[in-house]
């Protein structure tokens, strides 16, 4: 975005309007247990593969732009000792209602030095929100403890669905966004990380909505049309779920990430260990 918005300008909108207007009725109260499971399973792959990283003994989990929650009960049922932050105030009201622990406010300088240190941090789609990300990931890395794992899951745009699609003629760029401050895919995010001292250790994404479009299923053009995707790939993800398949899902969704394809782009680093020198 140009040019960058101030943090006068963000502030207020985060803080009440996000949540309590444009947000709602999806983020809050209205999900239904499909959905949720839907979710559940998701966070789930991305929070087990962040495992598989981790070699520190420790379970303190943080979640950055934690919104309702949804993370932070998926790591809680895991057995993580879970924070938050969120700048949303019907989002925090939210999550202190399920008893979770969130500090109200953004991730910041002053914020961060309050917060500790923890074994896995999580954001998800905040990083595109943010004027300036690479002070947010330098951020992250002073928050993490040692051995310490970031998982980061941001809008995968200019992706080759998308760009296919633009080029046919018959789709303006849709994906843009005036939320969207910042614009990543995978190559992108990575070298954001790499260049501010993290290890990426491997990438996961979510179903490649983009392909219905491909498909002839026009959801831009047609709004009933949304919804009905949005449950095909509900239903897709949902059928590992069901019968025990977690693994065959997490491991499909790792090989499309490696081709660049998927929804969303999620990376699982690591602070390289020359920074703790």
């Amino acid at each position: 975005m140009d040019p960058l918005p101030s943090s006068d300008d963000l502030m207020p909108y985060y803080e009440t309007d996000f949540f309590s207007k444009t947000k709602a009725s999806a983020y809050l109260d209205n999900a239904s247990d499909e959905e949720k499971n839907w979710r559940d399973g998701l966070y789930g792959d991305r929070l087990r593969l962040a495992e598989k990283y981790l070699n520190t003994n420790g379970k303190e989990l943080l979640d950055i732009g934690c919104g309702p929650g949804r993370f932070l009960r998926v790591a809680q049922n895991s057995g993580w000792t879970i924070k938050g932050i969120e700048p949303g105030v019907a989002a925090v009201e939210y999550c202190h209602q399920q008893g979770f622990d969130v500090d109200a406010g953004f991730f910041d300088t002053v914020s961060a030095a309050t917060l500790g240190e923890f074994d896995i941090v999580h954001s998800d789609m905040v990083l595109e929100h943010v004027p300036h990300p690479a002070n947010f990931v330098q951020l992250v890395k002073k928050t993490l403890k040692r051995d310490g794992i970031f998982i980061i899951s941001v809008p995968n745009d200019f992706n080759p669905f998308q760009m296919t699609l633009e080029s046919s003629g018959n789709f303006q760029p849709w994906w843009i966004d005036r939320d969207h401050i910042n614009y990543f895919n995978f190559d992108t995010l990575e070298n954001l990380l790499s260049q501010n001292g993290f290890e990426v250790l491997d990438r996961l994404t979510t179903f490649p909505m983009d392909m219905f479009l491909l498909m002839g299923e026009n959801y831009i053009d047609d709004n009933q049309l949304g919804p009905l995707c949005h449950k095909k790939r509900m239903h897709f993800d949902l059928n590992f779920e069901y019968i025990g398949l977690q693994e065959h899902r997490l491991n499909f969704y790792r090989q499309l990430a490696q081709a660049g394809m998927g929804r969303h782009a999620i990376i699982i680093a690591k602070v390289e260990q020359h920074e703790y020198s």
